[in-house]
């Protein structure tokens, strides 16, 4: 059985948040743009202080999202230690649990923003993410 929580405020408070509730695992979700129109991959931020199951999540996740979508992976196999110089390290790296904060799109790819408006894209990025945390947390939480 999966619980879903859903928290407010900046980054550190929903953190900190999950923490106090002994979330088993914690996901930031965001979608990436670029001046000019582009980017064209899929990526998943780990803190720089994530976890070996953090990393293989967001690997997981990130592979499917470019299978899904047929786009390349960003970063190493998928994965962004950290964020882009440091940008996204906060929203994830003050959890005790595994934490990732997904990229699968770029809303500034007219393709992608295609996608993420419709309810068929909407629905395999929700499966995507529902997918990787039964494989990844078997047990719920």
């Amino acid at each position: 059985m999966y619980e879903v929580r859903f928290y407010k405020g900046d980054y550190g408070a929903r953190q900190l948040a999950a923490n106090a509730d002994g979330c088993v695992a914690y996901v930031e979700h965001h979608f990436n743009a670029t001046a000019g129109g582009g980017g064209n991959y899929a990526c998943v931020v780990v803190g720089s202080n994530a976890s070996n199951t953090s990393r293989n999540w967001a690997r997981w996740y990130a592979r499917a999202v470019a299978d899904s979508f047929g786009i390349p992976l960003g970063g190493d196999q998928g994965v962004l230690v950290g964020g882009f110089s440091g940008r996204g390290d906060g929203n994830v790296k003050f959890t005790k649990m595994p934490a990732i904060l997904v990229e699968p799109l770029f809303a500034s790819n007219p393709d992608h923003a295609a996608w993420i408006r419709s309810e068929a894209g909407q629905d395999r990025l929700a499966q995507i993410l529902a997918d990787s945390i039964r494989r990844c947390f078997p047990d719920g939480g």
